[in-house]
Formats: structure tokens, C-alpha cells, sequence
């Protein structure tokens, strides 16, 4: 399998061990795993269509700009030094997964 790295919620942060012995069983490569946060709702269960979170049309729809949905979903679980404003160009150059 031709995979070299998962990103993915830390609701599946359980998960890890038992793929990773998948992994070795077939002889493959481990790839490099990252949980990352999820984002919850204010009763603290994490967000989902079942839980009333609205897809991005909704936003587009009152007038959001996709460039702000973006900005404000990069900003939620990683920051640039004090940078409020980061344009795609700007993330895509700055990411580096260890800061993960």
C-alpha cells in the first residue's frame, strides 16, 4: 500500500494499534499516523450532519466568502505566530505536519 501518512480525527486514535499490526502483518510499511482534535458543538459532542452541523453551502448561502470559512476552519486547531489572516497560498506554504 502506497501510503505514507494518515490524518485523521482522535476519535480513531483506538484504532491505531490494531492497523498498525494490519500493517505489519501484510509486510507493509507503516505509514506515519496523526490524530488531530475534533471540532464538538457547544454540548461538547463532536460535530456531524446528525448533530446539526450545516455544510458549507449554508455558509455560502449567508453571504460567507470561502476564503473566511476557510481562514476560520484553518485557525480552529493551528495558528502562524499572531497571523489572523491566512491566505490558502500561506497555509499550503507554512503546514508541516509536526506541527500537528
Amino acid at each position: 500500500m502506497q501510503i505514507s501518512h494518515v490524518i485523521r480525527g482522535d476519535d480513531h486514535l483506538t484504532n491505531t494499534a490494531r492497523q498498525i499490526l494490519l500493517y505489519q502483518s501484510f509486510d507493509w510499511t507503516v505509514p506515519n499516523m496523526t490524530h488531530i482534535p475534533l471540532i464538538h458543538g457547544e454540548d461538547g459532542a463532536k460535530l456531524s450532519k446528525r448533530h446539526g452541523a450545516l455544510g458549507t453551502q449554508v455558509y455560502k448561502d449567508m453571504g460567507y466568502l470561502p476564503e473566511a470559512l476557510c481562514n476560520y476552519l484553518l485557525r480552529l486547531g493551528w495558528s502562524h505566530q499572531n497571523d489572523e489572516i491566512i491566505s490558502r497560498a500561506q497555509a499550503i506554504e507554512w503546514f508541516n505536519l509536526e506541527g500537528l
